[in-house]
């Protein structure tokens, strides 16, 4: 079961990071909501809670380069 929670969401995070796609950084950030939302489910442990709250927090990190990619152009984060 937990191999089939961390496949979607390292598929789509390779993805992202490897084509720099704002679309696949989405779906790495909703497949880490969902798993780190399920996981804490499956395990009511502090571990379970902690790695819970890790993928929370990757899918708002996701969600952050995704919007950085929309909004901003190629020059601009060149320049940063």
């Amino acid at each position: 079961m937990d191999l089939i929670q961390f496949m979607p969401v390292a598929f789509f995070s390779v993805l992202a990071f490897w084509k720099q796609n704002a679309v696949l950084f989405i779906l790495a950030g909703v497949m880490g909501l969902f798993t780190g939302f399920i996981f804490y489910d499956n395990y009511v442990t502090p571990y379970g809670l902690a790695i819970g709250l890790l993928f929370l927090c990757y899918s708002l990190s996701c969600f952050g380069w995704a919007f950085r990619m929309m909004i901003w152009s190629e020059r601009e984060i060149e320049e940063d």
